[in-house]
């Protein structure tokens, strides 16, 4: 599939106030998360972090880690996500392999990170206020640029680090607008379900590109039927992308 340009808009200009993520009762606007990405993005720049670059993802499931996210395209960089659930040997594997020139993570996992000699920022941590912020100037990035890097299971022996490139991303946006999405007026609200160490979550976070609200699954309700129902319900689901596994239990 190819995306259509016009069936992946802008959101956070033509819809700056609508709820972009929600999680736990909490909920940021598509201004926030395009102001708190772009933030983000100056910093990784000031890193040297630019395209082909891989920064590591080691945040817990909340917004701050589609702000890191995005703050990481942003910045023309892939990222690669760290699961703070993941064994530490998994982690410090992963870090090493993936040849990181920075990481993200949150004030409380970052000792547990050891980050080591790898530039380190925290997505929560306070930022001077810039008050009058012009937008992140757009970074040159191709499609063939790796837009992020999920590694395997390692089942069948180690882990492998596979690369998709922004192409990738783009003409899945596109894909799902056109097969999925097409004639259903945004915002519907569509489940963040998947790890982010799976690459289901990209069919699920990419909806932000088309203007829907992102509903982030708690931990707790992903491997519980019974609550992931309630979630569900709770919530308000329009879309609710799950595992065969899931969908036995909620069945």
């Amino acid at each position: 599939a190819q995306a259509t340009p016009a069936k992946v808009a802008d959101p956070a200009r033509r819809h700056p106030e609508r709820a972009a993520v929600v999680h736990r009762g909490r909920s940021i606007s598509y201004a926030e998360l395009n102001e708190r990405a772009d933030r983000l993005a100056r910093r990784l720049r000031g890193l040297g972090v630019g395209p082909e670059a891989r920064v590591g993802l080691h945040v817990e499931r909340s917004p701050e880690a589609i702000v890191a996210i995005f703050g990481i395209l942003k910045a023309g960089a892939a990222y690669v996500p760290l699961d703070p659930l993941y064994p530490p040997e998994r982690i410090a594997f992963m870090k090493e392999d993936a040849g990181l020139s920075a990481l993200i993570t949150e004030t409380a996992l970052r000792e547990a990170l050891q980050p080591g000699a790898v530039p380190t920022l925290c997505v929560d941590a306070p930022e001077p206020s810039e008050p009058g912020l012009a937008p992140m100037p757009p970074v040159r990035v191709s499609p063939g640029n790796l837009a992020y890097v999920i590694y395997t299971s390692g089942s069948t022996g180690r882990p492998k680090g596979v690369m998709i490139e922004h192409r990738s991303v783009v003409n899945l946006a596109g894909a799902l607008a056109e097969a999925i999405y097409e004639g259903s007026e945004a915002p519907l609200r569509v489940s963040l379900n998947a790890s982010l160490s799976f690459d289901a979550s990209v069919k699920q976070w990419v909806t932000l590109l088309l203007g829907h609200t992102l509903c982030i699954v708690p931990e707790e309700a992903r491997g519980d039927p019974g609550k992931l129902a309630a979630f569900a319900r709770d919530e308000a689901l329009d879309v609710l992308d799950c595992t065969p596994a899931q969908l036995r239990g909620l069945l």
